[in-house]
């Protein structure tokens, strides 16, 4: 969530400000202020990531505000909402590195939204690049969204003579141009650390289909390819990871989408290269398959057919090596899962049931009993 604090002497406008932030998702007025010294006050013991200030004001001035602020905490983005349409006041917040400057008469709920939004992911892009990993705008684990990082590598074929061959020079233009094409396609989060490759979070839905998932990454890399060739005439590869739902796992995914990028060496026709681990077998395949997808239903084609095998050979292979048959081996595996949320009191049996991929809590009570011989009351009077 997005921590704001509002200042402005005017109280229709600071109404109206906080009135067009309601509801917006992700987005929270944590307080609002007639006075820089007050809100000075408020920021020294309940810092927000982003302050939103008017310049004109009674007592203390905006600009004054502005530095106190950035002498206090440089990383707290600061976004200036004013009446004047004159250059000279946005070049001197500029100065003060103030991050965005807006007409007040020009604000709507969209613009307002999409500027805090950038501000706040530019600071967490730059806290990256000191170290901090984190990903903008989301908490580190969201069970409904799965993640790829793609490292993005792009160049000149040939550079005029006198020229730089390399993207150097258009490293910054790149950034914003790049941050303008994936806030249009809502494609993901853009990364430009001080070293190493620029990257981008990509982040889809868990819900979508493994096809869908692959659908929509080879789209955005053909969006991207096609713009960044025509708009800025260069080449582009890009290294995909494996599919992650932790943004801690950040940093070892980089390093997957840059194996994967460096294959482009292998085949320097393509662009577009997913990273691949040590070739599993079928059965490995499955199992992978079961362990990633035990919240959901599990049908026996569906597995098959993931590790591109008949029904018949399959579920043969399976109990080769596991000694039991796929109903048994997903059964116990899910009834594994149940017992970690059975420790949540809070939990009923219902939320349980479709938390753990059971069609409804009825079956589930009764597979948990052939599983593990007792009943679920049983079970948690032992626990």
């Amino acid at each position: 969530m997005i921590e704001i604090v509002i200042v402005d002497d005017e109280m229709l406008s600071r109404i109206g400000i906080q009135t067009l932030l309601d509801g917006v998702k992700d987005i929270h007025v944590a307080q609002t202020f007639d006075n820089a010294q007050e809100a000075l006050s408020y920021l020294e013991d309940e810092p927000a990531d982003i302050l939103l200030t008017d310049l004109e004001m009674s007592g203390m001035h905006g600009m004054d505000l502005i530095r106190e602020v950035k002498a206090n905490n440089e990383d707290m983005g600061i976004l200036i909402l004013s009446c004047h349409n004159d250059f000279s006041y946005a070049r001197e917040a500029l100065m003060l590195d103030a991050d965005g400057y807006l007409l007040k008469h020009e604000l709507n709920t969209q613009l307002l939204e999409k500027e805090i939004k950038k501000i706040y992911h530019k600071k967490e892009k730059k806290r990256f690049g000191d170290g901090h990993v984190t990903n903008p705008g989301v908490a580190a684990h969201n069970p409904g969204l799965i993640y790829r990082v793609g490292v993005l590598r792009f160049w000149r074929e040939a550079a005029p003579e006198g020229k730089k061959s390399e993207n150097e020079m258009d490293r910054t233009m790149a950034v914003h141009f790049l941050d303008e094409l994936l806030s249009r396609y809502d494609m993901g989060t853009l990364f430009a650390p001080s070293k190493g490759d620029m990257f981008i979070v990509f982040q889809m839905k868990q819900s979508l289909s493994r096809e869908e998932k692959q659908n929509f990454l080879t789209a955005a890399a053909a969006r991207l390819k096609t713009d960044i060739e025509r708009i800025m005439s260069q080449r582009i590869l890009l290294g995909v990871s494996r599919e992650f739902s932790d943004t801690k796992e950040i940093p070892v995914m980089y390093r997957e989408a840059s194996l994967a990028a460096d294959r482009f060496f292998q085949s320097p026709a393509g662009y577009l290269f997913f990273y691949q681990e040590k070739p599993a077998d079928e059965i490995e395949q499955a199992i992978d398959y079961i362990e990633k997808h035990l919240e959901q239903s599990l049908p026996l084609a569906d597995i098959a057919g993931n590790s591109n095998m008949s029904v018949p050979n399959f579920c043969k292979k399976f109990k080769a090596r596991t000694g039991k048959t796929l109903v048994q081996y997903v059964n116990e595996r899910k009834v594994e899962s149940v017992k970690k949320q059975l420790k949540d009191n809070s939990l009923s049996l219902a939320e349980i049931a479709e938390n753990t991929g059971f069609s409804n809590e009825n079956y589930m009570v009764r597979v948990f009993k052939k599983v593990t011989g007792m009943t679920i009351t049983d079970y948690r009077r032992q626990q």
